[in-house]
């Protein structure tokens, strides 16, 4: 009876691996040189870098290793998750004095009504604007790393319940929460949307978000591009308790 239980088990296992989908991915950022963090404010000399060094700030991305996977639960339902570490530094450490998975933690569903995700992910902001920065994520020369003027600002959000919703003729909506749950005193529910149009040659974006505490500002920003095949022409305005920059 236990020999039958156990070979059922197996075979059960085996056909759920079977309708899986899993990928291990990463990427290796290695240079030389030293960076304007690396210069001006610790005085150091070049030297090769990995990705992960200084806070990610050498190099033009950061040193990582990831994994992701799918599985059909049925209906036209997969369950999803995906986990990424923080930056890789040269002598192999991992997001020094931070969480292992820094840049992604999550699990989710997904189908014909979009796909919904909790855990730790890029925010929607930064989802909604990315396409819009002339430097994309580059650690190296992004707009955030050095001016602080980034239109996905914020990034990464922890605790982040969010949707996802499929393309309706070419616009595509995303909404997401984040409960001031134990965060302290002063913290408030952080909430956020997004909503974008996407269309050859045209493409446009708002996005907002609520101040995380007393102390913060609530988010809005709007971008645009138009694509001339030679060229693309973008604009994009972030507000900032009243304050607007473009």
């Amino acid at each position: 009876m236990k020999r039958t239980a156990i070979t059922a088990a197996i075979l059960l296992a085996s056909a759920g691996a079977a309708q899986a989908q899993l990928s291990i991915y990463g990427l290796i950022d290695a240079s030389y040189g030293k960076s304007l963090l690396g210069d001006v404010f610790l005085n150091q000399k070049a030297d090769f870098h990995s990705g992960g060094d200084n806070g990610s700030s050498e190099g033009n991305s950061t040193t990582r290793v990831g994994i992701k996977g799918a599985v059909d639960v049925g209906t036209g339902i997969k369950a999803n998750f995906r986990f990424e570490t923080g930056g890789i530094t040269s002598d192999g450490g991992v997001n020094p004095d931070g969480a292992f998975f820094n840049r992604q933690a999550w699990f989710g569903f997904s189908g014909g009504f979009g796909e919904v995700r909790l855990g730790r992910q890029d925010s929607v902001s930064f989802q909604t604007m990315i396409d819009y920065d002339f430097n994309g994520a580059s650690n190296g020369v992004s707009a955030l790393g050095y001016t602080l003027t980034g239109p996905w600002l914020p990034g990464r959000q922890s605790r982040l319940l969010q949707y996802i919703s499929p393309s309706m003729g070419g616009v595509t909506a995303q909404v997401g929460i984040v409960p001031k749950g134990n965060r302290g005193a002063g913290a408030k529910s952080v909430f956020s949307g997004g909503l974008k149009y996407a269309s050859d040659p045209l493409s446009a974006a708002v996005s907002v978000q609520t101040k995380d505490s007393n102390g913060a500002e609530d988010f809005v920003s709007v971008a645009g591009s138009y694509d001339l095949n030679h060229a693309r022409l973008r604009q994009r305005w972030r507000l900032r308790a009243g304050q607007g920059s473009c």
